[in-house]
């Protein structure tokens, strides 16, 4: 990457949200956003992620430059996540919704800039966030490390934040499409959570989007419609990525983790017991054939328990089960685990679940 680390004026967009009288704090179409560019000096600290998408790294910037040159400086500059992504030309599908999110449960982008790699002419895409103390997969791995667990309560404030922040997406038909613990970013001082990383998200509703890509979402958390190939789904694969990052939090540990596709619908099946033709009907496959091609698993396979007591019984066995997990709680998961994504609950059903009145969090704005 040819930026420098300390002394260049960088030419970047800065996205300043601008406060909509009487809009609905759901409304995505309501947010109103303007774009002023600016120049920015910064230093570039640590790599803190890297995948095949490129690259996160923290920045500092020490100094900004608006248009007529007076500088602003920040006492102890401004420290950003920065996210650098290759870019065939300046057009992101990630930074077109990103310019137009105001939610306080979701990521918000402060700055945005192009620049191309001197070496091998590649187009990037630099994008600014806020910074958190730590990712939810971060959190669960030094639960275990610490032989601790998370409370009900704990668990019941996320899942709420989760879900309004889903809410907002699926009301403009927007589904994330990568939900899984370490695209959920925390502050431990306050418990607020944001839903980060929307690279695989996209609109469902426009018109020529054509057929969608099926192998979206880390495998763990990707809905079984996704799992036999449909190309014809809806937001509802985000509300079975919540189902298991819930039940994640309660057992520390993937509640369907699966080491290929066929071994993750052999995992979903373990605990939903088979799908029923109709189930498999209304996953929006191309041929419901593909069905009878998975290996006669319908015929053997017993579904003697529900998901309920499946549900239980994994969670009272955990490695952490001094916790007793409510009722309500199992109930909530099963919610979302639905194989038929029209009988599976949406965001805007599941905040109303009586799981989050049991802790006050019932329309309370976290």
């Amino acid at each position: 990457m040819t930026i420098q680390n300390k002394g260049s004026k960088i030419l970047a967009k800065q996205i300043v949200v601008n406060p909509v009288e009487n809009t609905n704090a759901t409304d995505y179409e309501g947010t109103r956003h303007s774009v002023t560019r600016v120049r920015i000096c910064f230093k570039r600290e640590q790599i803190i992620g890297s995948g095949s998408f490129g690259v996160v790294q923290t920045v500092n910037i020490y100094k900004i430059f608006d248009d007529n040159g007076s500088i602003r400086l920040p006492d102890q500059g401004l420290r950003f996540a920065m996210k650098t992504i290759k870019v065939k030309r300046k057009e992101s599908r990630e930074l077109e919704i990103l310019k137009h999110i105001n939610h306080q449960n979701i990521v918000s982008l402060r700055y945005y800039f192009y620049n191309t790699c001197k070496e091998t002419g590649e187009m990037k895409l630099n994008l600014l966030f806020d910074l958190h103390d730590i990712s939810l997969h971060d959190l669960i791995h030094q639960l275990i490390e610490e032989n601790s667990s998370l409370e009900e309560s704990q668990i019941a404030s996320f899942a709420y934040q989760i879900l309004k922040g889903l809410q907002y997406l699926h009301q403009s038909q927007i589904a994330h499409r990568d939900l899984k613990p370490r695209n959920i970013l925390l502050d431990v001082s306050t418990d607020k959570l944001q839903i980060c990383d929307l690279g695989s998200a996209c609109r469902l509703n426009q018109e020529n989007l054509g057929e969608l890509n099926p192998y979206i979402c880390s495998r763990f958390y990707r809905a079984p419609e996704l799992l036999l190939g449909s190309t014809r789904y809806t937001t509802k694969v985000d509300i079975w990525s919540f189902g298991c990052l819930v039940g994640e939090m309660c057992l520390l540990e993937p509640l369907v983790p699966g080491c290929d596709t066929g071994d993750q619908i052999g995992e979903v099946w373990d605990l939903l017991g088979p799908p029923s033709l109709q189930d498999v009907e209304s996953m929006g496959l191309a041929e419901t054939s593909i069905y009878c091609t998975i290996g006669d698993l319908y015929e053997r396979m017993s579904c003697d328990i529900t998901i309920e007591e499946r549900l239980t019984k994994m969670i009272t066995n955990c490695r952490n089960s001094s916790p007793q997990f409510t009722e309500p709680a199992v109930e909530l998961i099963s919610s979302a685990l639905q194989y038929n994504p029209t009988t599976r609950h949406s965001a805007h059903q599941l905040v109303e679940h009586q799981f989050f009145q049991l802790f006050d969090l019932f329309g309370e704005k976290i």
